[in-house]
C-alpha cells in the first residue's frame, strides 16, 4: 500500500473525531439565539456578545493549545477539546433547571459558550497537528490539512441543519443531549488511537515578537474574512423567526448560496 493511501486511511478516525466536536458546535448556532431571546428576553446586542464569547475564548486558548500539542501530542489536545465541548452541552442543560434563578441560568449559558470556545481551539489545533504528524514525510501535509478543514466545516454545516430540526421537533433539552453525546463519542474514538508526536518537545521556542511578525498579515486577513459570517450566523435565525419563515435555513447553511428560502415562500432576494 502506498504511503499516501496509508496516510489518508489513518486520517479517517481523526476526521470523525474532529467532526463530532464541530457537529456539537453547529447544533447550538440556530437554537441558542432563539432561546436567549424567548427565555431571557435578550436583545440583539446581548445575543451578539454571548455568541461572540466563544470566539474570544478560542482566541485565548490557541497559545495554550499549541503548547499542549507540542509538549504532549495532537491526540491529547484533541481529546481535551472534545471534553470541553461536551462540558458546553452540559452547561446548556444546567441552564434549563427551573430551580436556578434566571441570572444563574444565563451564567450557565455564558459558561457553555466559553467552554465551547476552549474546545474549538483545542480541537482545531490538536486535530491539525495530529494530521500533519501522520502525513509528515509523505509529501502530502497539505492534503492532510485540507481533509481536516473538510471535517471542520462539514461538521459545522451539518450540525447547524440538525440543530434546527432538533430544536423545532424536540426542543432545546434534547438538542443539549445530542451536543453532549457527539463529542463524548469522539472522545471514545480518540482514546482508541495511539498518540503520535512530531518531536520530543525539546525544541527551542520562538519569541512572540518573531512569531507575530511572521503571521500577523495572514492572521488579520483570515480574521477579517470571518467577521461577516460570524455576524450573519448569530442573527440569521432570529431574522427568519421574525419573518415567520418556518423550516428555513440553518445559520450554517449561509455558505450554500445567497438566495435560498423556505419552500412555499417567496425568495427574499
Amino acid at each position: 500500500m502506498s504511503v499516501h493511501v496509508m496516510a489518508r486511511g489513518s486520517l479517517v478516525p481523526i476526521m470523525l473525531a474532529i467532526a463530532s466536536g464541530m457537529l456539537a458546535m453547529g447544533l447550538a448556532l440556530p437554537a441558542l439565539p432563539l432561546e436567549l431571546q424567548a427565555r431571557f428576553g435578550c436583545g440583539t446586542t446581548m445575543i451578539g456578545l454571548i455568541m461572540g464569547l466563544q470566539s474570544g475564548a478560542t482566541l485565548l486558548s490557541r497559545p495554550w493549545a499549541g503548547r499542549m500539542a507540542d509538549r504532549r501530542s495532537g491526540r491529547d489536545t484533541l481529546l481535551a477539546g472534545l471534553g470541553w465541548t461536551a462540558c458546553s452541552g452540559l452547561a446548556y442543560m444546567l441552564a434549563l433547571l427551573p430551580v436556578l434563578a434566571p441570572a444563574m441560568q444565563q451564567a450557565m449559558i455564558v459558561l457553555g459558550r466559553m467552554s465551547m470556545g476552549l474546545g474549538e481551539g483545542l480541537i482545531v489545533t490538536g486535530g491539525g497537528i495530529w494530521a500533519v504528524t501522520l502525513a509528515a514525510g509523505s509529501g502530502r501535509t497539505g492534503s492532510a490539512m485540507s481533509w481536516v478543514g473538510l471535517a471542520i466545516f462539514a461538521g459545522l454545516g451539518v450540525g447547524t441543519a440538525i440543530g434546527g430540526m432538533i430544536q423545532a421537533q424536540a426542543g432545546f433539552f434534547y438538542l443539549c443531549l445530542v451536543a453532549v453525546a457527539l463529542p463524548a463519542s469522539g472522545m471514545v474514538l480518540t482514546l482508541c488511537l495511539p498518540p503520535v508526536r512530531l518531536h520530543d518537545g525539546s525544541h527551542a521556542g520562538m519569541r512572540w515578537k518573531d512569531l507575530i511578525g511572521h503571521t500577523w498579515t495572514w492572521g488579520m486577513t483570515l480574521g477579517l474574512s470571518a467577521v461577516g459570517f460570524a455576524a450573519i450566523s448569530s442573527f440569521l435565525v432570529i431574522f427568519y423567526a421574525a419573518r415567520g419563515w418556518q423550516g428555513g435555513l440553518g445559520a450554517g447553511d449561509v455558505r450554500r448560496g445567497p438566495c435560498q428560502c423556505p419552500v412555499g415562500r417567496k425568495p427574499p432576494c
